[in-house]
């Protein structure tokens, strides 16, 4: 069944037609653009079909992290292998990038927090085959024969593993736990544990049909023909009781799923909405990848918020509402300023959320945001942001002023952070993303303009980031992009801090963050975020970001930042800059130079000691990949060779502003020559 529009919005919608989604929203106009969608409009195609695939709406990833943001209020990272980070910040990444077919699945149905939504957006296709799958499970469930629906009815898959000292110490606080204690220490995490013939495990129980979020008849959709067909394995999901899913039962749900199953065909600015807790998905073989940019983001969906629906509705769900509620007895705010055990993850809406943290948690932690931080504990916990403020008042204390790590980002930062990051002289903090979202919502207004709430919640966050396990543990903040846009505010606060700008020459930084597609997505829609703060400055304030290539806005973002540096130089006394050329030529002399600006006190053992770790001979960012120096000028010739008509263009560009703005390739103020 068609239905067009009334004409105010470019599309047309189909509804219940075979071999394809139950909704699809087809662009009438090659202009019409994602964010022209209405999202409660979404919203109730959502509701009312389970799954809808919108087609030839132009979209950026700035568009699709909007849009999904209106559709949930939090998001998961799946840290299954073969993915690529698109944005970190906002938990989107790639599907797997591999060219084998996948099994139909619930995503991330293996685990008891399985998200609401599955959403999937195609910037570029596959070039021959490579279909996504959809089986809707509520016709799955309906289609079995009467006798096998008849057995299933009531029955409970259970996905149980063994429990690793890591995992046990992750969930439990202890790594070695006694059978007396696994039942207490267990009870605030969603799994259950056992110890059997000296082993511990833990498990979930999940029912084999469930009553979705939408649709309205129970469905079958949950990681049984994933495992059994990819990873081969009889053992996870079994029924309750420990029984095996007998292969002729497999069989039959594998058939009775083919009947139910359609293909999407990907066009470019495709982006499909599934129920998770209804539809599974899965892949058929890519004959050929070449260009396909597949995005993911995983979320609960907001709108079962809505007049209480969705409250206790799964346990995946009750169990991110238990972790919060349940904790807040463990958890006094009176004692944040204690140490920084209890650590500011993130802002969300009015809200302060804390994570618990150990020594060893930040030194897992290559960044400390929401998708990527290593807590010592799974606990939670969540303040007004009222509340945070006053006990700021009456409790932040006279902490060391921290050192600072400045980047324009792609330069050895996560490098140079953690060759500093020692167990017992430093704490360092990389990337806190309370900071980068306090920062990018005051650089987004005009200086006069900025409202005491913000001020006075930077210098709650600043506070609270200058903690330390004792006097002698120097604090280092890694920063990140919008926070150099706010230099002035955080120097204002703490006039004693130290810091050193790494950075990169014009050539250098293009040849980083132009190198690949997600890396170009990356300079588009961070230059995008900080627009408002960029015209501002003087010299740029004409610059219209959306008419920019990918190599112009990089040349804009530099520029913007080197003139946020060089004047923060100039007022700073305590600010240093350092080429990142000089750290990757160099690292024993940069390292010695840096810890002495931070007043570490590195002996030359203990120098020797950790540039000879292999930590410069790893991905800094992905510890498990090789790379080093050589590594990186063998990549860094081979990327100026084919960039270099991009590099030559971008510069042509750039150059009336580098001039006007007298902006250096080299920043003063030098930490080593």
């Amino acid at each position: 069944m068609k239905h067009s529009n009334d004409g105010a919005t470019p599309w047309e919608l189909t509804a219940g037609e075979a071999n394809q989604l139950p909704l699809v929203v087809r662009a009438t106009q090659p202009s019409a653009r994602i964010d022209q969608l209405d999202p409660d409009t979404v919203i109730d195609w959502i509701k009312t079909y389970g799954g809808i695939l919108l087609r030839g709406f132009r979209f950026r990833l700035s568009s699709f992290e909007r849009l999904t943001s209106q559709l949930c209020v939090d998001f998961l990272f799946n840290e299954s292998p073969g993915r690529e980070t698109i944005s970190i910040e906002n938990q989107i990444q790639s599907v797997d990038l591999g060219p084998a077919p996948f099994a139909l699945h619930a995503e991330m149905a293996r685990v008891p927090w399985r998200p609401d939504l599955a959403i999937f957006a195609c910037f570029s296709p596959p070039s021959v085959k490579g279909e996504t799958l959809a089986c809707d499970g509520t016709k799955l469930a309906d289609s079995l024969r009467t006798e096998t629906r008849d057995y299933l009815n009531g029955k409970v898959f259970r996905y149980m593993q063994e429990a690793s000292p890591e995992f046990c110490k992750k969930w439990l606080g202890v790594a070695n736990p006694s059978e007396e204690e696994l039942q207490a220490l267990a009870a605030n995490t969603p799994y259950q544990f056992f110890m059997q013939d000296q082993k511990i495990y833990y498990y979930f129980l999940a029912p084999v049909f469930e009553q979705p979020l939408t649709g309205g008849r129970e469905a079958f959709a949950n990681f049984l023909l994933f495992t059994r067909d990819m990873h081969k394995t009889r053992t996870f999901p079994t029924f309750a009781d420990g029984e095996e899913i007998s292969d002729e039962l497999c069989d039959e749900i594998r058939e009775v799923a083919k009947s139910c199953t359609i293909e999407v065909r990907w066009q470019r600015n495709d982006i499909v909405i599934l129920d998770n807790s209804r539809f599974m998905h899965g892949r058929n073989e890519v004959v050929v990848a070449s260009g396909r940019q597949i995005w993911t983001r995983f979320g609960y969906a907001g709108f079962l918020h809505e007049n209480g629906v969705g409250k206790n509705l799964k346990a995946w769900r009750c169990y991110r509402d238990l972790n919060v509620d349940n904790s807040i007895t463990d958890f006094d705010p009176r004692r944040l300023w204690d140490s920084p055990e209890q650590y500011l993850v993130q802002f969300d809406g009015a809200k302060a959320c804390f994570a618990h943290m150990d020594r060893d948690a930040y030194l897992q932690s290559i960044f400390t945001n929401v998708s990527r931080i290593k807590t010592a504990t799974p606990q939670q916990w969540t303040l007004p942001l009222s509340a945070l403020h006053e006990l700021y008042a009456e409790l932040g204390g006279e902490q060391a002023a921290p050192g600072f790590i400045f980047h324009p980002a792609h330069c050895g930062s996560t490098l140079l952070a953690r060759l500093l990051d020692h167990k017992n002289k430093s704490l360092v903090i990389r990337e806190p993303f309370a900071l980068r979202q306090l920062a990018a919502r005051i650089a987004s207004e005009p200086p006069h303009l900025e409202d005491e709430f913000s001020k006075q919640l930077l210098a709650a966050v600043l506070s609270l980031l200058s903690r330390s396990w004792g006097a002698d543990q120097k604090v280092i903040i890694k920063a990140n992009v919008p926070v150099n846009f706010i230099l002035p505010q955080i120097f204002a606060y703490l006039p004693g801090a130290s810091g050193i700008i790494l950075y990169a020459s014009f050539e250098g930084y293009l040849l980083s963050v132009l190198k690949t597609p997600r890396h170009r997505q990356w300079v588009m829609n961070i230059c995008a975020e900080m627009a408002p703060a960029i015209r501002q400055i003087a010299g740029l304030s004409g610059i219209v970001n959306d008419e920019l290539e990918a190599e112009q806005a990089a040349s804009l973002l530099w520029m913007a930042q080197m003139n946020q540096f060089r004047q923060a130089i100039s007022n700073a006394p305590a600010l240093r800059s350092l080429n990142c050329e000089r750290l990757f030529e160099a690292p024993k002399k940069a390292l010695e130079a840096t810890a002495k600006l931070f007043a570490i006190d590195f002996s030359s053992e203990e120098l020797d000691g950790i540039v000879n770790s292999g930590m410069l001979s790893e991905y800094a960012k992905d510890p498990t990949q090789k790379y080093d120096e050589a590594s990186r000028l063998k990549e860094r010739t081979q990327l100026a060779a084919q960039l270099k008509p991009v590099i030559d263009s971008a510069r042509s560009w750039a150059e009336p502003f580098l001039q006007a703005m007298d902006i250096p390739d080299e920043l003063p103020g030098n930490l080593i020559f």
